[in-house]
């Protein structure tokens, strides 16, 4: 299967927002959180759950569509001329790292390179603009996302707790370029 990586043109806008954005996971990261004087400790554990769940993305469908002039750039994967995926990012005021909060893998093509392409692809574009460091967001229920990105040589840099409209946690996973 061969995946082209490429960025993102106005007529990808219709299919891309028709992709099924939810994932299925039997993993998340359950946060602990203590608090005592002069100290703040938060932990998170690897938890299985009793049975796999679908996790709706934390973001519409038009969210891409709403906010497409926001991103610095968009790529996209394409297999046998369907859109296979995408992923978005923001440079950061310090022009040093880009921002990536959107991953997204139609379900019949994840687990099938197609998530690694797009973040190395982001990762050949971060340098050829000079970017220092790529973030990557996601929920604390995506473990999928978490074990690709520390796959591909990410860690984990810090979390935001509510960080999404329907008020889940985000963890962030940095990388050098």
């Amino acid at each position: 299967m061969e995946i082209i990586v490429r960025l993102m043109v106005p007529k990808d806008l219709p299919e891309l927002s028709m992709i099924d954005h939810s994932y299925e996971t039997e993993y998340v990261w359950q946060m602990e959180l203590e608090t005592g004087e002069k100290r703040i400790n938060a932990t998170f554990t690897e938890v299985r759950l009793p049975r796999p769940m679908t996790v709706s993305y934390p973001r519409d469908n038009n969210h891409l569509i709403e906010n497409q002039n926001n991103f610095s750039v968009v790529l996209v994967a394409e297999v046998d001329k369907h859109l296979a995926g995408y992923i978005t990012s923001v440079i950061g005021p310090s022009r040093q790292i880009a921002v990536v909060p959107d991953l997204v893998v139609s379900k019949a093509y994840r687990r099938k390179e197609v998530g690694t392409s797009l973040i190395q692809g982001l990762q050949a574009w971060g340098r050829q603009n000079n970017i220092g460091q790529l973030q990557i967001e996601m929920q604390s229920k995506n473990y999928p996302a978490s074990q690709l990105v520390n796959k591909l040589g990410y860690e984990f840099c810090g979390y935001s707790d509510r960080y999404y409209p329907n008020r889940d946690i985000t963890l962030f996973f940095s990388k050098k370029l």
